[in-house]
């Protein structure tokens, strides 16, 4: 199976100075970002691996895959997406090998202006899933309802990042702090040619998933 990740290196632009001390950035290269959390929201440890792409009309979808101990999750978020949350939100990620739906469950959280996505991977598919990722060359996410376009999502980089990414998955295991790593420049995401997106429409309310710290 291939990675499921999503385009372009991140820069953490909504972290204040403490969160800043909180983050260890393991690795940054192409359109990949890997991030070790020493604390999220619910007081655990995660790792973080991410990726954003730029719209016609200048928006930002991000694309980031999580892991908690022992459970993987992704996230999807824009900057021009507004709705209610706890609204259940289907879309398909398609890699090399094939494609795979989720349901994403909406989320308004107060240190992310706009609404975010949460949707939980299967925790013994996880490994499958990096694995599939690392071997991608593209990355397409659908979204099954409204008018929001396809992002296509750039892989360069995808495979270091996976391989970092592993490494901060083991580091969790053994309850282990990162140092800090040398990191290359990260380019910037061509400006997609896309039409202008309004948003994906839920469908019906949902109980939020497990995984949904940011």
């Amino acid at each position: 199976m291939k990675r499921f990740l999503t385009t372009a290196a991140i820069a953490l632009s909504m972290t204040t100075a403490a969160q800043a001390a909180n983050h260890t950035i393991m690795f940054a290269g192409n359109y990949w970002r890997v991030t070790h959390m020493a604390c999220n929201n619910d007081g655990n440890p995660m790792c973080m691996m991410h990726s954003q792409t730029t719209f016609g009309d200048g928006s930002v979808g991000v694309v980031e895959i999580k892991w908690v101990k022992a459970y993987p999750f992704i996230n999807l978020s824009k900057t021009n997406w507004h709705f209610s949350p706890d609204l259940q939100v289907p879309f398909t990620v398609t890699l090399d090998s094939g494609s795979r739906i989720f349901v994403g469950v909406s989320k308004n959280a107060a240190t992310v202006p706009n609404t975010m996505l949460f949707a939980n991977v299967v925790s013994d598919e996880g490994s499958g899933w990096l694995e599939a990722f690392a071997s991608s060359g593209t990355m397409t996410i659908t979204f099954h309802n409204g008018n929001e376009p396809k992002w296509s999502i750039k892989m360069a980089g995808s495979r270091n990042a996976a391989q970092s990414f592993r490494s901060c998955i083991k580091l969790l295991d053994e309850n282990g702090a990162p140092a800090p790593q040398a990191t290359s420049p990260v380019d910037d995401p061509d400006a997609s040619s896309q039409p202008a997106p309004s948003k994906p429409v839920p469908t019906a309310p949902i109980k939020k998933p497990k995984g949904d710290s940011i």
